[in-house]
């Protein structure tokens, strides 16, 4: 295990979350905001492999996860940390459609910022969502705050990138 929440826990992508982790990426819903457009089965297989492969790199920037109902043991989606070019420490989470709208999303991303600067030590955390995208704009808005706006000419959108730093962590707390 990565970390957990209260009803979630993150842990190593393994092969046994194929199934779900091909019903998340092959959905034009939950994929529709993403840079990724749905993925065939073969695609999921070879993307996931990709992402299980980063596990065995101790110095990987590309930190993929599971993210697991404790209740059930069932897969419903994956959070990430990644290091963007640019140096920045990119947060995000995908879950599955079927369980939108009970707040996982919302938990997991808290226990991502925990887990990034209580384990991973990082200085700072930003999440990125195209505008469109209101649901994970509202999520984001409860734990960053809000940075710019701007067009991003690769998925021609416009993009909303919020930030939270260890020390704006530190003092919520206070």
């Amino acid at each position: 295990m990565i970390f957990e929440t209260e009803r979630l826990f993150a842990r190593p992508i393994h092969e046994m979350d194929l199934e779900g982790f091909y019903a998340m990426h092959s959905n034009p819903n939950v994929m529709q905001y993403t840079s990724q457009k749905p993925m065939s089965f073969d695609e999921c297989k070879t993307d996931m492999q990709r992402v299980m492969n980063c596990y065995n790199d101790p110095a990987q920037t590309f930190l993929v996860w599971s993210v697991v109902r404790k209740v059930d043991n069932c897969f419903i989606g994956t959070c990430a940390i990644i290091l963007r070019e640019d140096n920045e420490n990119d947060m995000g989470y995908r879950i599955m459609e079927k369980y939108w709208g009970n707040g996982y999303a919302t938990e997991i991303a808290a226990g991502l910022i925990r887990y990034g600067f209580e384990v991973l030590k990082k200085d700072d955390l930003v999440g990125v969502a195209d505008i469109r995208n209101v649901a994970s704009i509202k999520i984001i808005e409860k734990h960053m705050i809000f940075e710019k706006e701007f067009y991003n000419t690769e998925l021609e959108c416009t993009d909303r990138e919020y930030r939270i730093t260890r020390q704006q962590y530190l003092d919520s707390f206070s």
